[in-house]
């Protein structure tokens, strides 16, 4: 008789069968899992990083290029008004001038041009604007006796529309030589039987507390209303913002950062016809200095702004750059820049602007 096979116990059996059954990784297999993700995620990584600086760059770019552009409306704004009520007559009557802010003194009987561009070197320029904001002041009144520069009062032959605080300017009698004094109104008298009106300079006005003396004002010489006078100086500080300040207001502003070209010509004409002829930089025997004869031939502005992007984009592996490939130009000129000029983006925004004030007031 055959003998019966003896069987492990069934928890033995099934016990024994999972186990020959069962399935899973290797430890080699875990370890080729695991260098390959890391190499997966160090990949991505690198190309979140490389999106991330592309996208910086292109935002920075794109900032420069906004800044550039609301900067050069701002200098716009201020240039079409410049030399709003420095013509009387028809003329514009000094080159020098007294004028005062508080007890601060801006000119003592020295050049003041509404309209002035001086060049600190090759990338950058200086641009003073001056105007007045009273219409009336091409209609000026005129003096019924001799006043000087330092006087307290002036009495007209006519009605001038002066209010307490606002800005008068006492101008010479065809006498070029004699600076223009500015001043501020602190009282006026009305007309009376006989003579015009009485403005009175009390030494607490704005523009009367530096006493000029010396200047001489004959009968006849004209008063313009200015209303309030505004100057505005533009230029680049050494940390490369294109910054706004108010001589007189006071104050500043910073317009643009990364500045690396702010550049302005003149648009002159001939000096024979009243076509505008050439631009001109602030520079040689001519233009390095604007006169009373120059002013009349300067009928526009020409101006250009560079600005770099914040940041450099990074060098390949042999330390260079390639995101931009051409030398950037100001007004045609070649930029003189740092050696890495290479690894930044440039915007640039340019434009030519009217001088309707000094075409207006030469050609009245």
């Amino acid at each position: 008789m055959r003998a019966i096979e003896q069987l492990p116990p069934a928890r033995n059996r099934c016990h024994f069968g999972l186990r020959r059954n069962q399935h899973g990784f290797t430890l080699v297999e875990l370890m080729v899992s695991l260098v390959i993700s890391m190499l997966i995620s160090i990949a991505a990584l690198g190309s979140a990083r490389m999106f991330m600086g592309a996208q910086r760059q292109s935002v920075g770019a794109g900032t420069a290029s906004g800044n550039a552009v609301t900067t050069i409306a701002a200098i716009k704004h201020e240039a079409e008004q410049a030399a709003l009520g420095f013509y009387v007559n028809g003329t514009l009557p000094c080159q020098n001038f007294n004028l005062s802010v508080g007890t601060k003194t801006l000119a003592g009987n020295t050049p003041v041009m509404p309209v002035n561009v001086s060049s600190s070197n090759g990338n950058y320029a200086q641009l003073d604007l001056l105007y007045a904001n009273a219409l009336e002041s091409a209609a000026p009144a005129y003096l019924a006796s001799v006043t000087s520069s330092d006087a307290a009062s002036a009495t007209l032959t006519s009605y001038l529309p002066v209010q307490p605080g606002q800005t008068v300017m006492l101008t010479p009698l065809g006498d070029v030589g004699q600076p223009c004094t500015v001043k501020t109104a602190s009282r006026v008298d009305a007309a009376q039987s006989g003579m015009g009106s009485i403005v009175y300079f009390d030494d607490t006005g704005l523009h009367n507390q530096v006493d000029f003396s010396g200047s001489t004002y004959s009968t006849s010489s004209a008063v313009s209303l200015l209303g309030a006078l505004n100057w505005s100086h533009f230029a680049v500080d050494s940390n490369g913002n294109l910054v706004m300040s108010r001589p007189i207001k006071g104050g500043s502003a910073v317009l643009a950062r990364n500045v690396v070209g702010f550049q302005v010509q003149y648009g002159v004409t001939d000096g024979v016809t009243s076509s505008l002829d050439s631009w001109q930089y602030a520079e040689g025997p001519t233009w390095a200095k604007l006169t009373t004869g120059l002013l009349p031939r300067v009928r526009a502005l020409r101006l250009e702004l560079v600005i770099r992007s914040d940041q450099p984009e990074k060098a390949d592996a042999q330390g260079n750059c390639s995101t931009t490939t051409a030398l950037p130009t100001l007004l045609d000129r070649p930029l003189a820049l740092a050696s890495n000029w290479q690894c930044y983006r440039y915007r640039s925004s340019t434009a030519v602007i009217p001088l309707r004030n000094i075409l207006m007031g030469s050609n009245s």
